[in-house]
C-alpha cells in the first residue's frame, strides 16, 4: 500500500471523473425516498452532504448535520448485493435442429465494468463470505463476472449508529483490506489510499499531494473514537 495522499472535498469530482475515465459506470450513495441508497452518479455534488442518520431497534431517519461531509452517516439499508446478483437472468438456453435434437448452450452475463464509491467495512466483510461461498470451489459464473469488474472505493465509518457492533467482531469501523481504494474523511477532505494495482494506478494518475502527519493522526483517532463509541457487542464462544 503506497502512502496516503489527500483529497480536498472541493475536489472530489477528480475520482469520479477518473473512474469514469477508466471505463466505469459509477455508482454512489445518495439520499432516496428518505434513505441513502446506492444509484448511478457521475456528479460528486449529489452525494448527501451535510446529511446524518438516526438509526435504533425500529427506527431510520436521516436529517441535517452540522459539518458539510459526504460521509457522516452509518451504513444504509442497501448494501453491495443488487450490484453483484440480477433478479432475474438467463441461465441457458436450448434449441431444437430439424431432427428434433435439442442442444443447450449456457448464457454468459454481459457485464460492464462497475466502480462504487461509499462502500463500508461492514459491506466488505459482507462480500468476503460472499466470495467464499461463489467463488471457491464450484464458481458460480454469473457472480464471478460481476465481481471481477467491481472496482471498490471504500469508506471507513466515523459515525456509527448505535445499532452497531463491527468494533467487536474485528471488521470495522475502519479496515485494511478487501477495497481498491480507501477513503478517511476530515473535514477539509479526505485521506485516500489504494490497495489493489488499479487502484494504486488510478490514484497515481489523479496526482495527488501526500497527506501531511497532521491529517494522519485525525484520521486515527477518528478510527479510535468510531470504535470507542460503540455499546453493542457480538457475544463470545
Amino acid at each position: 500500500m503506497a502512502e496516503p495522499r489527500f483529497l480536498a472535498h472541493k475536489a472530489l469530482q477528480t475520482l469520479f471523473d477518473a473512474l469514469s475515465q477508466a471505463g466505469y459506470r459509477v455508482f454512489a450513495p445518495q439520499v432516496s425516498d428518505g434513505a441513502l441508497q446506492l444509484a448511478e452518479c457521475t456528479d460528486a455534488a449529489k452525494l448527501p452532504w451535510g446529511i446524518i442518520d438516526s438509526q435504533s431497534p425500529g427506527n431510520y431517519r436521516l436529517g441535517p448535520g452540522d459539518r458539510q461531509r459526504a460521509f457522516a452517516w452509518a451504513n444504509g439499508p442497501q448494501a453491495l448485493k443488487p450490484l453483484l446478483f440480477a433478479p432475474s437472468e438467463t441461465l441457458w438456453r436450448v434449441s431444437r435442429d430439424s431432427n428434433g435434437t435439442l442442444a443447450f448452450s449456457t448464457a454468459q452475463p454481459q457485464v460492464e465494468p462497475r466502480a462504487v464509491i461509499g462502500v463500508r467495512p461492514c459491506d466488505l466483510a459482507a462480500l468476503e463470505i460472499q466470495d467464499r461461498h461463489f467463488l471457491a470451489g464450484h464458481e458460480d459464473g454469473y457472480y464471478a463476472a460481476r465481481r471481477q469488474k467491481l472496482f471498490l472505493v471504500a469508506v471507513n465509518c466515523s459515525h456509527p449508529a448505535a445499532t452497531c457492533f463491527c468494533a467487536s467482531t474485528g471488521d470495522g469501523p475502519a479496515t485494511d483490506k478487501g477495497f481498491d481504494l480507501i477513503l478517511d474523511e476530515l473535514d477539509e477532505g479526505f485521506v485516500i489510499k489504494g490497495s489493489s494495482d488499479s487502484g494504486l494506478a488510478l490514484l497515481q494518475g489523479m496526482a495527488l499531494p501526500e497527506a501531511v502527519t497532521a491529517q494522519q493522526d485525525m484520521v486515527l483517532k477518528q478510527q479510535q473514537h468510531a470504535a470507542a463509541a460503540q455499546q453493542r457487542t457480538m457475544p463470545s464462544g
